[in-house]
């Protein structure tokens, strides 16, 4: 099961343990269950929503550039190059 510990107290709830440490200077600890250990991560197909109730803006740039320069004069600078596509 998840949980922390602190001061040799354990919490299920994140506040409390902050709360803990908070108050003793303890170190704070975070436990996860022993499948997380061996679990394959790197095999394990996933994907990530941005939901909400509000629209949001959505970029998508495809493809690649010659000359990526502009984009540490950008930076650098704060001067904005127009690109032709």
């Amino acid at each position: 099961m998840w949980h922390y510990t602190c001061n040799n107290k354990t919490f299920d709830f994140k506040l409390l343990a902050i709360d803990e440490h908070l108050k003793t200077k303890q170190s704070l600890h975070f436990h996860a269950p022993v499948e997380y250990d061996t679990f394959d991560w790197q095999n394990t197909p996933h994907s990530t929503a941005n939901c909400g109730i509000e629209d949001k803006p959505l970029l998508k740039i495809t493809g690649t550039l010659d000359d990526d320069s502009f984009v540490n004069i950008a930076r650098n600078t704060g001067k904005i190059k127009n690109i032709k596509i």
